[in-house]
């Protein structure tokens, strides 16, 4: 009994003193997607960093398939110490529970979320050769016939945007493309599409080349890279106030000593002058939250995206 309860205690003391030389070995990072792309790009570069902070390789894991709903799945289901994180973003943590009766994770309950890596607001442009030149413009031409508009599949932050602006009066229909930006890009030049959503980066890239014209930002505050675009708000209508995401998590009974210590390092990144430049050019910004408060922003952007997906009817398949 006694050699029982000295091995007892000798495990319940190593806890700690495993917590305290965390990391060992190299961490797992899964991506839900796959390589390439802004996703991977951001993981990347917040991951050298945070390599670098906790002095271990971070390995770059990707599952892609079903919107990120399998790689979040494993997220999820990985063992809890530290050595699997990966990325969520908006899709799967506030608009898939409000989609999917079941879904291979419990948006709750099963992650943590360390660190916001960035945050995109959107922007709604028409091709160049539009006549439309304002909000109201478009709301106009909407009451003379209806309008296309394009996204980048159904219930992505692209569609329930479009959903937000026809609640405005802006009447028209979304149309779903299975890509974004390029085979978008086509369909607003060949006169197929009226208008789309997208991110500011984005858009701003077409806007650059001549072939968009940009009309309004869902940020609070104009953006800096477009700074002659107005906001949502201050052309009348501040309920189309959105922003898409990208943050790193990991299963939720990690011990808290070792979340505190990724947690420290993704925020030590978010400082690092290559870090922030990139963010800026990308146009995504970065708000330090601790996990509880961005358990709460969570929370709070997936019941309105509730609001939207009951009201507008929306479903899959």
């Amino acid at each position: 009994m006694l050699a029982g309860l000295l091995c007892l205690c000798a495990l319940v003391a190593s806890g700690p003193i495993h917590a305290q030389e965390y990391p060992t070995r190299p961490i797992r990072y899964l991506v839900p997607w796959g390589a390439g792309g802004i996703t991977d790009t951001i993981s990347r570069l917040y991951n050298e960093r945070v390599s670098a902070i906790l002095g271990q390789p971070i390995v770059h894991e990707y599952r892609p398939g079903a919107a990120g709903r399998i790689g979040t799945g494993e997220l999820g289901r990985a063992a809890p110490d530290g050595y699997t994180i990966g990325m969520v973003n908006a899709g799967q943590l506030t608009i898939h529970p409000n989609l999917y009766a079941r879904l291979p994770y419990d948006p709750d309950r099963s992650f943590v979320v360390l660190g916001m890596m960035g945050m995109s607001p959107m922007a709604l442009a028409v091709p160049v050769s539009s006549p439309v030149r304002s909000v109201a413009d478009l709301r106009a031409l909407s009451q003379r016939r209806s309008l296309n508009f394009g996204t980048a599949g159904i219930a992505g932050p692209h569609h329930l945007a479009v959903e937000l602006l026809r609640k405005t009066g802006v009447t028209g229909v979304p149309v779903h493309y299975r890509g974004g930006g390029g085979e978008i890009m086509a369909a607003m030049t060949n006169g197929a599409l009226d208008a789309n959503f997208d991110t500011v980066y984005q858009q701003n890239i077409f806007r650059t080349d001549g072939r968009y014209r940009i009309l309004a930002v869902t940020s609070r505050e104009r953006m800096p890279q477009i700074p002659d675009v107005p906001t949502f708000a201050e052309v009348g209508h501040p309920e189309i106030n959105l922003e898409t995401f990208y943050a790193t998590a990991a299963p939720s009974a990690v011990p808290a000593p070792i979340l505190a210590k990724l947690v420290a390092a993704y925020a030590q990144a978010a400082q690092a002058p290559e870090i922030v430049a990139w963010l800026r050019e990308m146009a995504l910004t970065n708000v330090h939250l601790s996990p509880a408060e961005l358990a709460q922003y969570i929370r709070e952007w997936r019941e309105r995206w509730r609001v939207v997906i009951e009201e507008q009817n929306i479903r899959v398949q």
